[in-house]
């Protein structure tokens, strides 16, 4: 009551003031506001109040202090470090790429190289923005975040394929992809909030998951679709892997009840029959998106739903990136 009893008799002094400084133009507001502005301690012993009373003012200055304090701390860190070399990188690429556009543009595989990685990073890079804010501030659970982000990438990874004008083009993106994520984790593992964003089995699991994925999408598009001249199969595989997976831990770590015998021991009945349901969608969606006839586009849809989740199940954890979309492809090649 003291402090609000003060700060409004400085309130009132300070009207009178400007009101008799209206009368002097030599000596204005300005130096009158300023003369009167004194630091008041509120009741929460924490905020100060100047003699306007304008706390909302003071709160976004200091709000912004804070921010720009935190700023200036994570630029000595090393991912500021990593951060400026990536801008760096980009940046130069994109300069000596529009100096010379009129030759390269004369190279097709360049060109559509140049394309597949537009589409990439158009998609994951938004859907990151959006989901690791999300995740530092929210208490969404570890695995639906990975899952989300293991679904971004899977989806950018399909509408990659289909954009792409070559399968040389595609394999080319993804291999550059897995040599970019291996080595920006590799920089980056060791930050504090690393750990706290992507949670980890063992150390290095994210950065080896996340670069065979890759790998094995670009053996799968040049077997796929150099080889056999398949390329729906390419995009139907890696689809059906997964949305199955990200399935299967949503339904099957907070419903899955009954495990699998056999398994590793986190298999469970639940998870399995979500998978199966939402391969088999994704695969016969997928399929008669590329015009397959409807009777295949059941039978290699449920085939390679079953299979995969069969494998899925008895694979290893860290293995089932690499066996399940090949079963997959696997069953649609024959």
């Amino acid at each position: 009551m003291v402090f609000v009893i003060k700060a409004g008799l400085i309130r009132i002094a300070w009207q009178m003031c400007e009101q008799k400084s209206s009368c002097r133009p030599e000596y204005g507001v300005t130096e009158r506001r300023i003369s009167m502005r004194k630091k008041i301690r509120t009741s929460t012993g924490k905020q100060f109040v100047d003699g306007t009373g304008d706390v909302m003012q003071w709160k976004m200055r200091r709000n912004l202090n804070r921010r720009f304090a935190r700023l200036s701390a994570l630029m000595k860190t090393k991912t500021a470090a990593v951060m400026a070399g990536i801008f760096l990188v980009v940046s130069i690429s994109a300069l000596l790429i529009a100096a010379n556009w009129s030759f390269l543009s004369k190279v097709p595989l360049l060109v559509d190289v140049l394309h597949c990685i537009t589409v990439l990073v158009a998609i994951i890079l938004p859907c990151a923005l959006v989901l690791i804010p999300v995740r530092f501030r929210t208490k969404v659970p570890s695995y639906i975040f990975r899952k989300a982000m293991h679904t971004v990438a899977f989806v950018a990874v399909v509408l990659m394929i289909l954009s792409a004008k070559s399968w040389q083009a595609a394999s080319l993106t993804s291999f550059m992809a897995a040599l970019a994520a291996f080595v920006l984790l590799t920089c980056l593992e060791d930050e504090a909030w690393y750990g706290k964003l992507l949670v980890q089995k063992t150390r290095g699991e994210i950065k080896r998951s996340l670069s065979s994925y890759f790998l094995m999408v670009a053996a799968m598009i040049a077997l796929c679709w150099g080889v056999f001249d398949r390329p729906e199969v390419a995009s139907t595989a890696i689809l059906m892997w997964g949305t199955g997976d990200a399935a299967a831990a949503l339904i099957g770590i907070p419903c899955g009840k009954h495990k699998v015998r056999h398994a590793d021991g986190k298999k469970s009945w639940e998870g399995s029959a979500a998978m199966l349901l939402v391969s088999f969608l994704a695969g016969l969606l997928m399929l008669l998106f590329h015009h397959v006839d409807s009777l295949k586009s059941l039978l290699f849809a449920g085939l390679g739903a079953l299979l995969g989740t069969l494998t899925e199940v008895y694979s290893p954890s860290e293995l089932d990136t690499l066996t399940v979309p090949v079963v997959i492809a696997a069953v649609m090649l024959l």
